[in-house]
């Protein structure tokens, strides 16, 4: 059985993305807008890891899920990947817009970094 929802929730991945999670920047910002303009304070946080990291982190946690028999979705490395320079992007684009009241990018240890640590 473990096999099959394997197969089955990797075959699902490919185009797999988080609900209402944003697809690129542009997304993003849209989305807050509307919160801004209801008079909503808008602080990004974003956890800094090393992509490869982040993808080993994936897998057990989706090993973990397969154990419990709980059917996750696993992202392709390359959904993976675009995950990732989405978010990157992101944080870019929070950081230059004058409506995003905070933006922290935080290590593995929750230790803010220095916006020179992140900032492009």
């Amino acid at each position: 059985m473990r096999g099959r929802i394997a197969r089955r929730s990797i075959r699902r991945a490919s185009s797999w993305r988080a609900p209402g999670s944003p697809t690129r920047a542009a997304d993003f910002a849209l989305s807050t807008a509307r919160f801004v303009r209801a008079g909503y304070r808008i602080e990004v946080v974003a956890l800094a890891a090393r992509s490869g990291d982040s993808r080993q982190q994936s897998l057990v946690n989706h090993a973990r899920a397969l154990e419990l028999d709980v059917v996750t979705a696993l992202p392709t490395p390359t959904a993976h990947a675009r995950a990732c320079r989405v978010a990157a992007d992101i944080v870019a684009a929070a950081a230059a817009d004058p409506s995003i009241s905070a933006v922290r990018v935080i290590d593995g240890d929750h230790r803010a970094l220095g916006r020179e640590r992140w900032a492009a």
